[in-house]
């Protein structure tokens, strides 16, 4: 259920990233509210709460060790969004491999 749900907002982003985003590859960018931390908003987009990705996002919003938040500001999250190129997801990513292409992420 989670792993369906996470693949439809994976595409969403992916198939609009072409005609909101104007640059390259990027990270998605996302408005703090009021009382948010780095927690917050790791549970309200789903993503896994491992220190290896809070150290990301603390390193690509130039946070201190705190990662207090100021709400309005926008943060990158560590979702990489792809400007889709209209052919498929595999050449978008640049994915030769169909093993690759094929392998369960492993996502619960």
């Amino acid at each position: 259920m989670i792993k369906t749900k996470l693949l439809y907002i994976f595409l969403f982003l992916l198939f609009i990233s072409g005609y909101v985003l104007a640059e390259e590859d990027s990270h998605l960018k996302v408005k703090a509210k009021s009382g948010d931390g780095a927690i917050a908003l790791f549970k309200r987009y789903q993503l896994p709460d491992h220190k290896c990705n809070f150290d990301y996002f603390k390193s690509i919003n130039s946070l201190d060790r705190k990662m207090n938040l100021v709400k309005g500001r926008k943060y990158q999250l560590p979702i990489l969004v792809y400007k889709y190129n209209g052919t498929s997801i595999r050449s978008t990513l640049g994915i030769n491999d169909w093993g690759l292409a094929k392998k369960d992420s492993g996502l619960q």
